[in-house]
């Protein structure tokens, strides 16, 4: 949680659109810790 508050994040999250709706499969970490720090945006490769 300390690289991505001081770095931000290396990798972005992987999410998969299915029927116009997102949904994350894997990583669920590094949203967790996002939503910890209070940062309301995060890197996504869809």
């Amino acid at each position: 949680m300390a690289s991505i508050r001081e770095e931000g994040l290396h990798e972005p999250i992987d999410l998969l659109e299915v029927d116009s709706q997102l949904s994350g499969f894997n990583n669920c970490h590094r949203v967790a810790a996002h939503e910890r720090l209070g940062l309301t945006t995060i890197r996504a490769r869809i």
